[in-house]
């Protein structure tokens, strides 16, 4: 592996998931590009996306694997959540049907991972609201996790839900709660020192400053 792969502080492996048609993929693209395409076909399988970001003068770089929400590709995309640090959990608050999936989507993820959880409610742009703000706090006050409401379409609060995990584990990790050595903890090292400085770029697209 040569030096540019190591080029950061630590590597977090973030899932997202949620019913198909959610937005999942475009908040996933939105994110990593800064766009919105119409018309993105299902995700088959499983999708990815890397971004860097500066945290506290460290290099965090974010892998993201967008999984897919049909049943048929349940058994393939449950082996990524296994090492995953982070997951976002997506639905459409337009349908309040994704809404009420979301427990039997955490119940998978925690399964195989003890991700930390953000319940996002995506498509805040589009008329005909079902499911209400109140309801997706509601909800994750009940589970104990992260809640944001998004729009991979203008992007509203899109970088802030990928941001605030980072936060969170990052502190996790100076707090000492959560083990480095062990290899399914979502979690690598990179070859950055902590005390190497960080040289921030003018491309926007390789590196974001967090917060």
């Amino acid at each position: 592996m040569n030096k540019q792969q190591c080029n950061y502080h630590y590597s977090f492996k973030f899932i997202i998931v949620g019913n198909s048609g959610v937005g999942k993929s475009c908040l996933l693209q939105q994110f990593i590009e800064g766009q919105f395409k119409n018309n993105i076909d299902s995700t088959v399988g499983i999708g990815f996306g890397q971004k860097d970001i500066i945290y506290k003068d460290s290099v965090i770089r974010i892998n993201i694997w967008d999984t897919a929400g049909q049943e048929s590709f349940r058994s393939i995309t449950r082996a990524y959540y296994r090492g995953s640090i982070a997951c976002l959990l997506v639905y459409d608050v337009t349908k309040k049907k994704t809404f009420h999936h979301l427990i039997n989507w955490l119940n998978e993820v925690k399964q195989d991972s003890s991700a930390e959880i953000m319940i996002v409610g995506n498509k805040i742009d589009q008329w005909g609201r079902e499911v209400s703000q109140d309801e997706g706090q509601q909800l994750a006050q009940q589970i104990g996790c992260l809640y944001l409401e998004t729009s991979a379409r203008t992007g509203e609060n899109v970088i802030q839900a990928f941001e605030t995990l980072v936060q969170r584990i990052y502190m996790k990790i100076k707090n000492k709660e959560i083990d480095l050595d062990d290899p399914q903890n979502g979690i690598k090292l990179g070859q950055m020192s902590e005390v190497q400085p960080v040289i921030k770029q003018s491309n926007g697209n390789q590196k974001s400053s967090c917060c």
